[in-house]
């Protein structure tokens, strides 16, 4: 294996004993290798050794598992020829073999499969692949659908009125089998539904008091100030009296833009009316630029002005609607979400 020389955060990475340690970096920074360090630098600890199969290595795709198997191989067939002596490194080769380097799901099967009789499952159950998995949890809800007509409920009845209107039920089969699959990212999905229920039950005055619209809130005023930034980074640009031509034509449009986004930011902090009150953000005409002395700023100015209008209407769709209508519709659609 190549000459590895880490940098300082890497080494700090490899050499850490005070806990968890997270590694956070781009693709082909070298996590990979940094993570074979760091098990090696374990591995041959000269105080306190550990060996090489007492450690769970785990990752997330199968190549992803054979290239890091691979990777501390090789780096112990090094070690081993440049010290062929060391007893303990040609015992952790053997041991290499049963070392626990895979996937989430190889381990997780592994241990329900030592552990069957406590799991109630039999001893050659096996894993399903998506396809598998989609066509159980598609029938699994048909089940639950059928069972749910026989002895329909207000709020079911509503919901297959609403979510589900149409010939048949796969619009919300759909829906629902999406919901289910987002919701596998949290790590209490049941806990997160029944918080959401309960969430539904409260009817706050303002739109932006819902968990839905403080979090669009936060968004708008996070794009506002990006924006609002933006443009104010084009106008120190056009400072320069070189740029003076451009300022006379862009300079107060982009500035009167700039304000309005720092309004709407500013309002984002009182409520949703506030915000949709700001809207829509202004973007005056610009003035008549011909022949600029810096023709490319000019047009990169005029891009960046354009990209940040694109984005103000996708912001004043989201807030077309006034918090007293977005309440009641919570209010009247609430029963159907709690079936």
């Amino acid at each position: 294996m190549a000459e590895f020389s880490p940098t300082a955060s890497q080494r700090e990475a490899i050499e850490n004993r005070g806990g968890a340690v997270l590694v956070s970096a781009a693709a082909g920074s070298g996590k990979t290798r940094v993570l074979t360090e760091r098990l090696m630098s374990r591995v041959t600890d000269p105080e306190a050794p550990a060996d090489i199969d007492s450690f769970l290595v785990i990752t997330y795709t199968r190549a992803a598992a054979a290239e890091l198997k691979g990777r501390i191989t090789d780096e112990l067939a090094d070690r081993i020829a440049a010290d062929p002596s060391a007893r303990h490194l040609r015992r952790q080769n053997a041991l290499l073999q049963r070392a626990q380097i895979g996937t989430i799901h190889s381990f997780c099967t592994g241990l329900l499969r030592e552990n069957c009789h406590l799991a109630g499952l039999l001893p050659d159950f096996a894993v399903a692949d998506e396809d598998r998995a989609r066509a159980l949890k598609t029938l699994a809800l048909e089940r639950t659908l059928e069972a749910a007509y026989e002895n329909p409920e207000p709020e079911f009845l509503l919901l297959t009125d609403t979510v589900g209107a149409g010939r048949d039920d796969r619009r919300l089969a759909d829906l629902v089998l999406s919901l289910h699959d987002r919701m596998q990212c949290h790590a209490r999905p049941e806990k997160w539904a029944e918080r959401q229920v309960a969430a539904l039950s409260e009817t706050p005055e303002d739109a932006g008091d819902t968990p839905w619209g403080l979090e669009l809130l936060d968004s708008g005023k996070a794009d506002a100030q990006y924006w609002a930034g933006e443009l104010n980074r084009l106008v120190a640009l056009m400072a320069p009296e070189s740029n003076a031509y451009i300022m006379k034509a862009y300079g107060g449009s982009i500035s009167e833009t700039s304000s309005a986004l720092a309004a709407f930011a500013e309002a984002a902090d009182r409520g949703w009316d506030a915000a949709r009150d700001r809207l829509p953000i202004p973007f005056p005409r610009l003035g008549s630029l011909r022949n600029p002395p810096d023709a490319e700023l000019a047009a990169f100015i005029k891009a960046r002005r354009d990209a940040c209008k694109e984005a103000m209407k996708k912001l004043a769709v989201t807030f077309a609607e006034p918090s007293e209508k977005l309440i009641g519709d919570l209010a009247r659609t609430a029963p159907a979400m709690k079936a």
